[in-house]
């Protein structure tokens, strides 16, 4: 089913020559699922009011959007038990599509023509944006033998010709396991090889019959300039790090767990979310901990070592959104903390109110990693960059009468420039470049 509903350019200029970036971002306004689309000055900040781009009922699920490498598909994943599909759409020419699936969309990989999607059931699928269609299905990890459980995160090899995913956690009898990356092959989705991830931390394993064992892997990151997969397990308070080339033909090679903790310690600092950054030329992996001690970890994808850690405070972070010019990274807390129990980790949420700008200038250089905070009055839900500038960030926040403005904050003064409020409750919101 397409949906042709009249856009804006992704960049426009005023008669007064202001640049303006869009944002983009996935909604549910009661009933339906929706995208919408702000713009925003880049040289005042001053943001628009939203408008829709897509609305459909049969999208009320639509948890998130990312946008392809050429930056004309916007994909957005659905995850209703009874309608699971992917929406993408072609930004140029207005027109959104509905792709069914057999599983509901966890995760997705974008490479070029090609959206890898991982579904609750374990399913994976292969979709084309140009076709629009599910090109292959598979089930890796009941292919694979013990069958393995839980998959938690897909990724795509640096040339498109394989895939990655990780499976996280065991059955409670033993007979299905997780900890484990398993690669296919692109288009079939035929399992290629099945690597496990080394249990050689026993004294941090949870008792025979919990689900939490093993190091908990929960997702993937790929630099092929450093050969490295890298790969955040819970439980381990570690990065599992190996080499790319070697993962990719079915090897473990140079493969060691770096623990994220302060300290060094393992096991304590759950680490969370992240995103790979290059700073003066070389690739980090900022990972932060959604722990009680919480912080972030750079590790140094070259040398394979932590080279900085940055605290601030409990509770993990958003992935990070890297402004190269002014070596800034933004972040927002997500609330979310991980502690160990008796025979599982357990999880809680707070509400968070601050903004991070952390100053990643000193990496490479044995100096601090510093940052500063941003605090509103209101519970930060997340933040992006406005494309076209590094003076201006953008902030969802929720307001006192439990809505969700869209806030643009200027990162010198730390304070407010504008705001507008959202269609509906926010689901997660992206950049569109100029």
């Amino acid at each position: 089913m397409k949906h042709l509903i009249p856009a804006v350019l992704a960049v426009a200029f005023l008669a007064h020559n202001t640049a303006q970036a869009d944002i983009i971002y996935a909604y549910f306004d009661g009933k339906a699922g929706g995208i919408a689309r702000v713009q925003v000055e880049t040289q005042t900040g001053v943001i628009s009011a939203p408008k829709p781009i897509y609305l459909e009922e049969a999208s009320h699920r639509l948890e998130t959007v990312r946008l392809s490498e050429d930056g004309q598909h916007v994909v957005g994943q659905n995850e209703d038990e009874t309608q699971p599909h992917l929406i993408i759409g072609d930004l140029k020419a207005s027109a959104f599509e509905r792709v069914q699936l057999s599983d509901r969309p966890r995760y997705t990989a974008l490479h070029q023509d090609h959206i890898l999607a991982c579904g609750h059931e374990g399913k994976l699928h292969l979709v084309s944006m140009k076709e629009k269609k599910v090109l292959a299905e598979s089930n890796p990890g009941q292919e694979i033998k013990p069958p393995a459980m839980r998959q938690e995160a897909v990724a795509l090899s640096p040339d498109g010709r394989q895939g990655f995913s990780v499976h996280l956690q065991d059955s409670t009898s033993g007979k299905a396991r997780g900890g484990r990356l398993v690669v296919v092959e692109i288009p079939s989705l035929r399992v290629q090889h099945d690597l496990v991830l080394p249990r050689d931390h026993g004294d941090l394993d949870m008792p025979v019959g919990s689900k939490d064992r093993g190091p908990l892997p929960h997702d993937i990151h790929i630099d092929a300039g450093s050969n490295t997969i890298a790969i955040p397990c819970r439980l381990y308070g570690a990065v599992a790090v190996a080499d790319l080339d070697a993962a990719l033909k079915g090897e473990w090679k140079n493969f060691k767990y770096i623990s994220t903790a302060a300290d060094g310690s393992m096991g304590t600092s759950f680490p969370d979310r992240g995103s790979i950054l290059e700073v003066d030329g070389v690739p980090y992996l900022f990972i932060s901990n959604a722990s009680t001690t919480g912080g972030a970890a750079f590790i140094d994808l070259q040398k394979r070592t932590v080279a900085a850690h940055v605290a601030t405070g409990p509770r993990g972070l958003t992935s990070g959104v890297y402004l190269p010019e002014t070596k800034k990274l933004l972040a927002a807390r997500t609330g979310f903390q991980w502690t160990r129990g008796a025979d599982k980790l357990e999880s809680g949420h707070q509400d968070q109110k601050e903004l991070l700008v952390i100053d990643v200038a000193a990496l490479g250089l044995g100096g601090e990693v510093t940052h500063r905070k941003i605090t509103w009055g209101d519970y930060v839900y997340n933040v992006g960059a406005v494309p076209g500038t590094e003076r201006f960030a953008v902030a969802a926040v929720r307001t006192e009468a439990n809505k969700l403005d869209l806030v643009v904050v200027d990162l010198e003064s730390g304070k407010e420039v504008t705001r507008t409020p959202s269609l509906g409750v926010l689901r997660n919101f992206l950049a569109l470049n100029p």
